[in-house]
């Protein structure tokens, strides 16, 4: 008798899996035969990617070999960890969820469901307040009993409108993204063993490990109703009728993803709020059983997520530059961010103080000054030099170029600095 190996395919909900297959058997043939005997009536959807081949001594891996251990004549096959295999299969015909923003009566009580926050622990170190007391009904996401993970782990608690944990919330600044509200007519084990089953995420960017998957954080949670395919939101938000987040400077409404929201002061984000709507929640999932999924996001949804994610710390970046040119609107500044990101790549210099130091520049002496000024570009062509000496010579070229250069910061909508003198040259 020889030990056998091969890879068995799968579709287990809407995700393609694939695990190793092991055998005790006399042949190839033989290990087939048993896989269909063990499979049976439930080998519908699950396929061999290649015949079985014979498991030498040189090449069995310490799983392997604990696997195998098992294997016997009454018991001849056994199974690997199922991982994710290429891009979900997605459903089609379902509906994106709704973003709309609404007032501080979202937070009221509903018929839909009770009210819950789903809090992060890193983003509100006070949690432990809530947590630890037993003042509110809660649950830890993570199983893990280690009291540092538990401190900084999500955590799910029972919001009761007026009562001084609702109002803590409410009153959390709107920067802080401590968490998010959902609604749900689920209790709390059965809502917390749904959410906690996606806290790793399966990414294109790494096929071997899943990453941690922070969909609490708001700025995920607004994301994901954008870039995740309607079925796979809806697989995550099945057991939730709506998401609420606290609108802040990074969660301007989906309609203008660079609107001037990001320069308002705090104060403008005071009772407002931005309501996730799942579109058709799936009726059946209540009480059903399910066993431990993978969840992957597809390349088409991590370049979303990607796109996203880029816009954000643009408008971040942007945020930065108000402090110093106050005059210059929004879109001007995300003009001006967005040209030195292209012009860092181009040449090198794409860190974020590089890139932040180019978009000085370009709001100091124009969106045109490395190509009119020769010095300042001679400086950023230079590839023999090293990118963090270059970055040096900017920055003490810059105090150079304002001595020499007589400027004006633009109107809204024209280029960023409209130099005076053309004439001028440092």
């Amino acid at each position: 008798m020889d030990y056998w190996r091969a890879t068995l395919r799968r579709i287990e909900g809407s995700q393609p899996l694939k695990m190793e297959v092991l055998a005790l058997a006399s042949s190839a043939d033989e290990a087939r035969r048993f896989l269909l005997c063990h499979t049976g009536a439930s080998g519908r959807g699950n396929w061999l990617d290649g015949p079985f081949r014979k498991l030498t001594d040189a090449e069995v891996t310490p799983e392997q070999l604990r696997i195998i251990g098992g294997l016997s004549r009454k018991s001849p096959i056994a199974f690997g960890v199922g991982v994710p295999d290429g891009d979900p299969v997605p459903e089609t015909g379902l509906a994106r969820p709704t973003v709309t923003e609404s007032g501080p009566d979202c937070l009221l009580d509903d018929p839909n469901g009770q009210l819950w926050a789903l809090a992060d622990g890193i983003a509100m170190p006070d949690l432990a307040k809530w947590t630890g007391a037993g003042e509110v009904e809660s649950r830890c996401l993570y199983a893990s009993p280690d009291p540092a993970r538990r401190a900084i782990a999500p955590w799910l608690l029972r919001c009761v409108p007026g009562s001084a944990f609702w109002d803590c919330l409410r009153a959390m600044p709107p920067h802080s993204n401590w968490g998010i509200w959902l609604r749900s007519d689920r209790d709390l084990d059965e809502l917390r063993a749904h959410l906690r089953r996606f806290t790793m995420l399966w990414t294109p960017a790494n096929d071997h490990s899943p990453v941690y998957f922070r969909f609490y954080d708001p700025r995920v949670a607004l994301d994901m109703s954008m870039a995740l395919d309607p079925g796979h939101y809806r697989r995550l938000m099945a057991c939730c009728s709506e998401v609420i987040l606290p609108a802040g400077p990074e969660l301007s409404p989906v309609d203008g993803i660079d609107r001037d929201d990001f320069l308002a002061p705090p104060a403008r984000f005071s009772d407002r709020y931005l309501r996730i709507v799942t579109p058709a929640p799936d009726p059946e999932a209540r009480g059903r059983t399910r066993r431990p999924e993978s969840f992957r996001v597809s390349q088409a949804e991590f370049g979303r997520f990607e796109t996203l994610h880029a816009a954000r710390a643009r408008r971040r970046m942007a945020a930065r530059l108000a402090g110093l040119y106050g005059r210059v609107d929004g879109e001007g500044l995300i003009d001006a961010v967005t040209l030195a990101q292209k012009t860092g790549r181009r040449h090198g210099l794409s860190t974020q103080g590089q890139v932040f130091l180019l978009a000085r520049y370009i709001c100091e002496f124009g969106p045109d000054i490395f190509e009119r000024d020769r010095r300042t570009a001679g400086i950023l062509r230079d590839s023999d030099r090293a990118h963090w000496l270059r970055e040096e010579d900017l920055r003490k070229r810059m105090p150079v170029m304002r001595a020499a250069w007589t400027g004006g910061l633009s109107a809204p909508g024209t280029a960023v600095v409209r130099p005076i003198q053309e004439g001028s040259r440092p």
